[in-house]
């Protein structure tokens, strides 16, 4: 409702869409560029004698007398169709105005605040004359929900953080439509008003994709006054540009989880920035969530979180085995192994045993033999890793429903605690791991 109150755009759709599109400079002329400023126009709204003297004899004229010329008569008996429509305008302008003074002491909870379609074509418009080098089309083309999801952060002054699976082309919405119930029944047994489905998930499966996605999420917040596309873009292509480099000897290329966890920390860093509001203080000036942006996308904290990590057997790595954490962890999975090997004897045949097991009419020498088959997934793993690059084995309980015989990144009987998602292997479960999207 607050970018609607304040449209020039959506104000003039409206007098064209009702045919007062000739009383447009006579309404700018008034100072009535919006629904806010013409709800309020008249002194009484429920005084009809009101409405015609502060507006209607102001847009239209005063009414020729009955000594007139049949020229201005004729002229007036035209000007006489408008007057409904004035009317019209003017109940519309003011609901729309009280609405929006209502959300001051409202306590319902924010909703996403959406941009009048009027409005959103005047921004993009803007955007595609100030931009070059691209078109805003196709996968670089933001959707409207991307919009107004910039937008309630503008209006309702909280910075909540924009993710990546949200950053959906308009192409997206065309296909992908989704229905929206009314009315539903919350835990009490109560009918509330459904929340708006967000959409399809942006595609991100590539390094190109993850860049378009970047790119439509700044596209939208420069259409939303929230930032500046030059701003956050410099940021985005930070991100990419960490994930690109070469990591120097004996450390590890930059991961997406590294990336990942350093866009969610700056939003956060402006979050706390932003308290106040995040709007311009003037129109030539930056909003303040874009001034917050620039001092912290630098800031020594975000550094840190995407510089390369030392690689497994690199001898920085192996200087820092000395601390009691890492003493603890090594010898936790030391008794481990001694545990597993424990078991694994107890279960193992004897020679006896063994030599029956090889002939014809016992088969339990098979169990442990070459050609004993690997234990399958469960259903719900299907696809992931069951071992480390190394070879070892991966606790399934851990990466399922959580497993407390050892800590994150240790080893349990059953096998290493670190996460199942191909090409990832950090301290996490799947259903912590934001590769588990990709």
């Amino acid at each position: 409702m607050s970018s609607v109150v304040n449209s020039t755009a959506a104000f003039d759709a409206v007098l064209v869409e009702v045919g007062l599109a000739v009383l447009i400079p006579k309404f700018r002329a008034e100072g009535w560029d919006c629904f806010g400023d013409f709800g309020f126009a008249c002194s009484n709204p429920m005084d009809p004698e009101a409405l015609q003297k502060d507006i209607i004899t102001k847009l239209l004229g005063q009414e020729p007398g009955a000594e007139a010329p049949e020229i201005e008569k004729k002229a007036w008996d035209e000007k006489r169709r408008m007057i409904p429509k004035i009317r019209r305008v003017f109940a519309q302008s003011h609901s729309v105005a009280e609405a929006e003074s209502q959300k001051l002491v409202s306590t319902e909870p924010e909703q996403v605040v959406k941009l009048h379609p009027a409005e959103r074509e005047k921004r993009r418009d803007s955007l595609c004359r100030r931009i070059t080098g691209f078109t805003l089309s196709g996968p670089l083309d933001p959707s409207a929900r991307l919009i107004d999801l910039c937008s309630s952060i503008v209006q309702t002054g909280q910075v909540r953080y924009i993710e990546w699976a949200k950053c959906s082309t308009h192409r997206s919405e065309l296909v992908n439509v989704q229905e929206v119930v009314g009315l539903s029944l919350n835990e009490k047994g109560l009918l509330v008003r459904c929340s708006e489905p967000d959409g399809p998930p942006a595609e991100l499966g590539t390094d190109l994709l993850l860049d378009q996605a970047l790119r439509r999420r700044a596209l939208a917040a420069d259409m939303a006054d929230l930032c500046t596309y030059e701003t956050m873009q410099l940021w985005h292509s930070t991100l990419l540009e960490s994930i690109s480099t070469e990591a120097p000897p004996g450390y590890s290329k930059t991961s997406y989880v590294q990336i990942a966890n350093a866009d969610k920390e700056l939003w956060n860093l402006v979050s706390a920035a932003c308290r106040s509001g995040c709007r311009r203080p003037s129109p030539l000036e930056p909003s303040l969530f874009e001034k917050a942006f620039k001092e912290n996308m630098f800031g020594l904290r975000l550094q840190l979180m995407l510089a390369p990590l030392p690689s497994r057997g690199s001898a920085l790595a192996s200087s820092s085995a000395g601390s009691s954490s890492d003493v603890a962890r090594l010898q936790s999975t030391i008794q481990n192994l001694r545990n597993e090997v424990s078991g694994l004897k107890r279960k193992a045949p004897s020679n006896e045993e063994g030599g029956k097991g090889r002939g014809k009419g016992n088969k339990k020498g098979k169990d442990f033999g070459q050609g004993a088959k690997k234990p399958s997934l469960p259903k719900d793993l299907k696809g992931l890793q069951g071992r480390t690059s190394g070879g070892d084995p991966i606790c399934f309980s851990y990466n399922r429903k959580g497993c407390k015989d050892a800590p994150a990144g240790a080893r349990c009987k059953f096998g290493m605690h670190v996460c199942m998602t191909p090409g990832c292997q950090q301290n996490h479960p799947v259903s912590q791991c934001p590769l588990a999207s990709r």
